[in-house]
């Protein structure tokens, strides 16, 4: 549910809705520019938390206004060369103006979401049609849960602007662009795209943008650098932080996520722990321990009596340590397919105007 639901009435101004927002956050951002996370440059215009709950509530009530004054206080602290952030107010107009449901429909009405999520990828000021380098796997990890359907000769347009679009970047020789895959309208034989009876899907729906980008996060910590184990604290990546996350929201959320469950196994349980954590657990309980003595040896002293396991369970507790249900395989295949099958029509909706 979000921090915001239900605070405001018709009559609430938005000068109103952005001061009670800037409460909320009040211990979280920064001390001089609040809505910007204190843990990085204000340069990087990088949000302290994830606000797309927020506005897709202004969405909901029309509140463009809000919405408006929300992304000025996000770039403010570097409004660009020779402006003062006022040019966010036109990209909002602009995304605004877009008839998403010409080319898309989405299950749940999940189309604020989309809006909500192009929003705070404006931030960046460039052209949409750039979020193709780096920002669209946001938009995707975060709308592929849904079922969809797109309409193909919208589609087709779309696929006629971004090859354009491609083809002309290749004929400069621009580097970023030259390995780049043009699209084939073939990926429009199928209209209707179906995801159901999976739990994973389901669980993710009901929880925010921030927490279905730090999941699937977490998925490419455990599949692309090999890990058998993971902290929930440690398995974001930074294009993930720079859309803006409360990585303590999105954690206690992803706690109760089926796919994740508790390290059983030792050899698991010490991959999470460096040498100097485990002395300092030993000493804490009182044993004697050698500094020549490695982390096996350190954790079989540790777990020889029922403290020293108590004790190692808070700290796991706190790293909010998990692996994957081995027994959940099929349903998360099942989910990484479809991502897959849907990852085309959200890039192109990037050429969308």
């Amino acid at each position: 549910m979000s921090l915001w639901k239900n605070k405001f009435t018709e009559a609430d101004s938005a000068d109103t809705k952005l001061q009670q927002i800037k409460k909320d956050i009040r211990n979280i951002g920064n001390k001089d520019f609040p809505f910007l996370h204190q843990n990085y440059s204000v340069s990087s215009r990088i949000p302290c938390t994830d606000f797309t709950e927020w506005i897709i509530e202004r969405l909901i009530e029309n509140d463009t206004k809000a919405i408006k004054l929300l992304m000025f206080e996000i770039v403010k602290a570097n409004p660009g060369l020779g402006t003062e952030g006022e040019w966010i107010e036109k990209v909002v107009d602009s995304l605004l103006s877009i008839k998403w449901q010409k080319y898309i429909s989405l299950e749940d009405n999940a189309l604020n979401e989309l809006i909500a999520i192009c929003i705070i990828l404006s931030k960046s000021g460039g052209q949409k049609e750039f979020w193709l380098l780096e920002e669209i796997n946001l938009l995707i990890n975060a709308l592929c849960v849904y079922s969809l359907e797109i309409n193909p000769e919208a589609f087709k347009k779309l696929i006629l602007k971004a090859n354009n679009f491609i083809n002309g970047m290749k004929k400069d020789a621009t580097p970023s662009w030259m390995d780049f895959e043009t699209y084939d309208t073939s990926i429009l034989d199928k209209k209707s795209h179906r995801l159901s009876n999976n739990e994973i899907s389901d669980f993710l729906k009901s929880k925010s943008v921030g927490s279905r980008l730090h999941f699937f996060d977490t998925l490419t910590y455990f599949s692309d650098f090999g890990r058998t184990v993971a902290s929930l604290f440690d398995s974001t990546v930074y294009n993930t932080r720079k859309f803006g996350l409360n990585i303590s929201k999105t954690v206690n959320e992803l706690i109760e996520s089926p796919v994740f469950i508790s390290p059983l196994k030792d050899e698991q349980i010490l991959k999470l722990f460096e040498k100097t954590e485990l002395i300092k657990i030993a000493e804490t309980l009182n044993n004697e321990v050698k500094k020549s003595w490695n982390k096996k040896k350190l954790y079989e002293i540790i777990t020889l009596d029922s403290s020293g396991k108590e004790l190692l369970k808070e700290n796991l507790n706190v790293k909010k340590a998990v692996v994957i249900d081995s027994s959940l395989n099929s349903k998360l295949d099942e989910l990484l397919k479809f991502k897959y099958t849907v990852k085309k029509y959200f890039e192109l909706l990037c050429f969308a105007d």
